[in-house]
């Protein structure tokens, strides 16, 4: 493994321009937790301080959103309105977010208003999407935090986010000849699964699952591990394996379980070994995909909870072939030097809203 630095990206942050910074409240509101912090500016690098996660559930409106904010300057032991303390607020959305900032959630059932915020709240308020957000925040990744896990050479171009947490986000991130970062939000971990006759099998699969339908989310995320059991346990891949412990947790709290495989593999359980490498197996597809279809000749970079933690198990031989399985027959010689990164910065996304926010 080598340490990688873009030199666009040092570019990019080096002709970055930022308002004042002193202090501003940033949010990562995804769709299990829901975290705040205070950024500021230190030196060259956005600063992220006091951090506190809690769970959504719960959350289902806008005035629920707005109780956890001053629930979150509670546990701070500051009492006052959030106006009162910060220069503004910038949210990281899993969802939908419209030009007039008009945010929808894809896992949640809430919406929020960016102007309706701002007249609550009497502050300036942004909101991203949450790929979107963590794009934004690869130029301030910490030093050592990017970390190249496919080969491919140095070069400027279109970067890609993927960022598989209760749901799949994807996000590119454009630098034009100023040197100016660009993010672009999508919904493209709502896409198919790559037409390849090794995955007819799993497809039938999914579909057996969701009768209306499926896409890359229910492959490639946190809530895609049972769907990795069911179908290993189908295929015969878990045959004479003990297996009774997990049907429990499945009928007993659904979304416990991707955690509770976790915790069976730091045990050396070979079930658990089997849905981590499956997992491996899909992200990996989504990458030579995503890569291929998008021209992602910057590089596609893989970031969050779930890719870090599961990172003990990653084999780059079985990446790599299942890398090129996702390619689009026609765009294999676009995708086979597009170079692939793991981002370690566990504020990535609460960064790049800081950054988002000064710069809009």
């Amino acid at each position: 493994m080598k340490i990688f630095y873009f030199i666009a990206l040092s570019l990019c942050f080096a002709r970055a321009s930022f308002a004042d910074i002193s202090k501003i409240i940033v949010c990562d509101l995804g769709g299990t937790n829901l975290r705040f912090a205070e950024a500021s500016l230190d030196g060259e690098q956005i600063k992220i301080a006091n951090k506190i996660s809690y769970k959504v559930q719960g959350v289902s409106n806008q005035g629920g959103f707005v109780e956890m904010l001053q629930k979150y300057l509670d546990d701070l032991g500051e009492p006052n309105e959030v106006r009162a303390i910060a220069k503004g607020l910038g949210i990281s959305f899993a969802g939908a977010v419209s030009f007039e900032e008009e945010a929808s959630a894809t896992n949640l059932r809430l919406n929020l208003s960016r102007k309706q915020l701002e007249q609550e709240l009497g502050l300036p308020v942004r909101i991203i999407n949450d790929g979107a957000a963590a794009a934004e925040g690869i130029p301030f990744a910490g030093k050592g935090g990017v970390s190249q896990i496919k080969g491919g050479p140095s070069r400027e171009g279109r970067h890609a986010l993927i960022v598989p947490g209760t749901g799949l986000g994807v996000a590119f991130l454009e630098t034009d000849p100023a040197g100016k970062c660009l993010s672009v939000a999508t919904e493209q971990g709502h896409y198919g699964l790559p037409e390849k006759k090794e995955n007819l099998e799993w497809k039938s699969f999914l579909l057996d699952q969701y009768s209306d339908g499926f896409d890359m989310e229910d492959a490639v995320s946190g809530r895609a591990f049972p769907n990795y059991f069911g179908f290993l346990e189908r295929q015969g891949v878990l045959d004479g394996l003990k297996i009774d412990s997990y049907k429990k947790v499945l009928s007993e709290d659904k979304d416990r379980f991707g955690e509770y495989v976790y915790d069976m593999a730091k045990q050396g359980d070979a079930t658990a070994l089997a849905i981590i490498h499956f997992f491996w197996h899909n992200l990996a597809q989504a990458c030579g995909h995503i890569g291929g279809t998008m021209t992602s000749f910057g590089g596609v970079y893989l970031s969050g909870n779930i890719v870090n933690k599961l990172y003990e198990w990653f084999d780059e031989d079985a990446f790599l072939s299942a890398y090129n399985l996702g390619v689009p027959n026609k765009l294999r010689n676009v995708a086979k030097s597009i170079p692939v990164y793991k981002i370690e910065d566990g504020d990535l996304t609460l960064k790049g809203v800081a950054a988002y926010m000064k710069r809009n």
